[in-house]
């Protein structure tokens, strides 16, 4: 029988390969990577927000969270990658039931910077114009510029409305390509 191998609190059974061809699998690579964000202390000190973040019980094994994978539409597009937080915002377990696969343009479209100088997300003072400049994210590696406002409630509202009209955008150009539950939650994304 072949020896079992821990990975950060996950167990290769060895049921599936890690690698073929001298590459590491995309199965293997997203279950390594996973068990990195969510209990690598060296990575939390770059990436603190996933501190809090935990593997559920049915992805622990390697070949149960391999076999989840290949029933997802999306695994096997090029350039996907495992998502936790789109389909129930906020979440901090990788499961079956919370994550989804999703373009690496999709997974930067949902990440918020961080604000500055106690503004609002997507909120920018811009002292040359003395008024707050708003922007988005494209969802296809860009930043969109929405407009100058007066009042950061205008800018924050601007912001709101711009973020969910790219979301839904991003669900039409999808639709057709990943899991319905990807596009009712991109269809129904709120800031």
């Amino acid at each position: 029988t072949k020896s079992l191998i821990k990975v950060n609190g996950g167990v290769n059974d060895k049921k599936y390969p890690a690698r073929q061809n001298g590459k590491l699998t995309k199965t293997y690579s997203c279950w390594s990577h996973m068990f990195t964000r969510c209990y690598d202390e060296k990575f939390h000190e770059s990436r603190p927000n996933y501190a809090e973040c935990s593997v559920g019980e049915d992805f622990k094994l390697f070949s149960s969270f391999s076999d989840w994978c290949v029933e997802q539409k999306g695994f096997f597009l090029e350039g996907t990658q495992l998502d936790k937080d789109l389909l129930y915002p906020k979440n901090k377990v990788y499961s079956g039931e919370t994550c989804c696969f999703i373009p690496r343009n999709v997974n930067n479209f949902l990440t918020f910077s961080t604000p500055k100088n106690d503004l609002p997300v997507g909120v920018y003072y811009n002292k040359y114009a003395n008024k707050y400049h708003v922007q988005v994210n494209s969802g296809e590696g860009k930043s969109l510029h929405i407009g100058y406002y007066t009042s950061v409630d205008d800018a924050v509202s601007e912001y709101t409305t711009s973020k969910n009209n790219v979301a839904k955008k991003l669900a039409e150009k999808y639709r057709n390509i990943l899991d319905e539950k990807v596009i009712d939650a991109l269809l129904n994304f709120d800031v």
